[in-house]
């Protein structure tokens, strides 16, 4: 679906949890990502944020953007 916004960075569905997997993602003794949602903010294949959320919330953009200038001024 196309809303007609760029994204100049990738957003990716995992399914298949394949990246889940080989970044190490999934809760131990979890049998599914059902309880819970992850932001995860990688570079250069390197984990650098991760916002974790029950599922019945929403995802808090502003906190995302919060997070991403952190590290921009940390930088």
């Amino acid at each position: 679906m196309n809303f007609d916004v760029d994204t100049p960075f990738p957003i990716i569905e995992d399914l298949s949890m394949t990246v889940a997997h080989a970044y190490g993602m999934i809760q131990p003794g979890a049998s599914d990502t059902a309880a819970g949602r992850s932001t995860f903010f990688l570079e250069s294949r390197v984990l650098r944020g991760t916002v974790h959320y029950p599922m019945g919330d929403g995802r808090s953009i502003p906190e995302f953007v919060r997070l991403q200038v952190a590290m921009q001024t940390s930088d």
